[in-house]
């Protein structure tokens, strides 16, 4: 090896070393930042791979918080891990969840790989994940708008690995169970949606079946997972059920009794004394909130915390004949 090779070999040796210790020093500070916040938690994150469930305080607290710390600068592209800062105040802000981590990283590498022509190239200025990935994409050349899925081999997918349960001229609503992975990566397709990630869908859909959407007058998509009470527009910002319904009517016969934002407890009513399944989702939600009274007075066998609990329910002289009149 020459004299120069030599050099230029200890210097990257000495620039690794420092950006060891930089990343060292910077992941140190953030994790003692952050144990000392007592607002932040996971409680916004309830499907956290690194939950912080104690009191702050404690060894323990201490130690959850620096596995989240650690979790996020994982997925830093960085070797000194500059972002991770910005990326822990979006979690402290409740902007993201652990779940988002292949978007966060996806942007981060964005934005690292076109620093040079973003107009902003502070990771500090922008405000969420959001604002990153819609500059990043300008950048890029490409938006989140729905480009078109008529390819015969996604079709293909689509149907092997999705069910069609509704489709018309306004609307088109397919149920992706566990297993539809492939389909869930097309149907996903530039939205910002965690579950385009396999294990993060796998996640999801062992709790209950997914619903996508497909409003054609407007061009939108929509994601509902009943079990984790999500409703999804294409930039993972929640959407108004009750505006989809007046842009889209068809959707709450369609959607009726398969998550309660679509379920009318009439109707529900008549279906559970004619003894029709429900999903056992919707049942819960019903007895949890709604005020239908005759509705909340059948579910009391079955949910009788619940409906109890419910601020709504009146018929308390039905609970005080089952309980004078007990069950034979």
């Amino acid at each position: 090896m020459s004299g120069l090779q030599t050099a230029v070999l200890a210097a990257r040796l000495r620039f690794t070393e420092d950006a060891l210790i930089l990343m060292e020093d910077r992941l140190e500070f953030l994790k003692q930042h952050y144990a000392s916040k007592p607002d932040f938690t996971t409680h916004h994150d309830p499907n956290a791979e690194h939950p912080i469930h104690v009191m702050p305080g404690s060894a323990e607290h201490e130690k959850q918080v620096h596995k989240v710390v650690d979790y996020w600068a994982s997925h830093d592209p960085t070797p000194n891990k500059q972002y991770t800062g910005r990326v822990l105040h979006w979690y402290h802000q409740k902007g993201i969840r652990q779940e988002d981590h292949p978007r966060v990283q996806a942007a981060l590498e964005g934005f690292h790989a076109y620093k040079s022509r973003m107009p902003e190239k502070d990771i500090n200025k922008y405000p969420s994940l959001q604002h990153l990935e819609t500059e990043v994409d300008k950048v890029k050349g490409s938006g989140v708008q729905t480009k078109s899925m008529a390819k015969s081999a996604d079709e293909e997918t689509l149907d092997q690995h999705s069910k069609k349960i509704h489709g018309s001229p306004n609307l088109t609503i397919r149920q992706i169970n566990t297993g539809g992975h492939k389909a869930m990566g097309i149907l996903s397709r530039n939205t910002r949606w965690c579950v385009s990630n396999e294990g993060t869908f796998e996640g999801y859909a062992k709790r209950g079946p997914l619903y996508w959407m497909h409003d054609k007058n407007a061009n939108k998509r929509y994601l509902y997972h009943p079990q984790s009470d999500q409703l999804m527009k294409e930039d993972d910002s929640r959407a108004d059920h009750n505006q989809m319904m007046h842009d889209m009517p068809e959707i709450k016969d369609v959607m009726h009794g398969k998550g309660h934002h679509f379920t009318d407890p009439v109707r529900l009513h008549q279906e559970l004394k004619a003894g029709k399944h429900v999903e056992p989702n919707v049942r819960e939600w019903m007895a949890k909130n709604t005020d239908h009274q005759e509705l909340l007075t059948h579910l009391l066998p079955q949910h009788p915390a619940d409906v109890l609990g419910n601020k709504h329910f009146k018929n308390w002289a039905h609970v005080r004949k089952m309980l004078l009149e007990p069950e034979k």
